[in-house]
């Protein structure tokens, strides 16, 4: 039975599907759903640089920052308003960090079985937004490695 379900947002239409997916999920009781918006304000650093801000760089650096906040609130408004409107009962929150670790560290520690993710593949023919949907879980050990997984060219909108 399904409670509680984790939904990353990046303010992208393919956020927007995952929440109506969530929503056309066929369970007795709606899930209570916690949605996070990752902020990370490192990844405006290049890579090879060993200070967070070169000479004369600061003001471009506060200015990305102060953009990307910018696009985090939106982002946060408008995904509340979809929440609503799917009538899904949930929180929508806003986190600073690396974003990987911290969806994992916020992704529900009972099961934490990934369902679903969808990712986009970029071409030089333009994007291809593909879905992966695990399942068929059993136990390898200590682990529960999912022995069906499938991928599928999901549709443009």
């Amino acid at each position: 039975m399904v409670k509680n379900v984790l939904v990353a947002v990046d303010g992208s239409k393919y956020s927007q599907w995952a929440m109506r997916w969530v929503a056309s999920l066929p369970l007795v009781q709606p899930p209570r759903v916690t949605v996070l918006h990752v902020v990370d304000i490192a990844a405006l650093r290049a890579p090879f640089l060993v200070q967070p801000a070169m000479a004369g760089t600061q003001r471009l650096i506060k200015e990305e920052i102060h953009k990307l906040e910018e696009k985090a609130s939106k982002t946060v408004a408008d995904t509340k308003q979809q929440l609503a409107a799917l009538q899904l009962t949930g929180t929508v929150k806003q986190e600073h960090g690396s974003v990987a670790s911290t969806i994992l560290r916020r992704a529900p520690k009972k099961s934490g079985l990934l369902v679903k993710m969808a990712m986009v593949f970029k071409s030089p023919m333009g994007e291809a937004p593909i879905e992966t949907v695990m399942g068929d879980y059993r136990r390898q050990g200590a682990l529960l490695l999912p022995h069906k997984i499938s991928q599928k060219v999901i549709s443009q909108e």
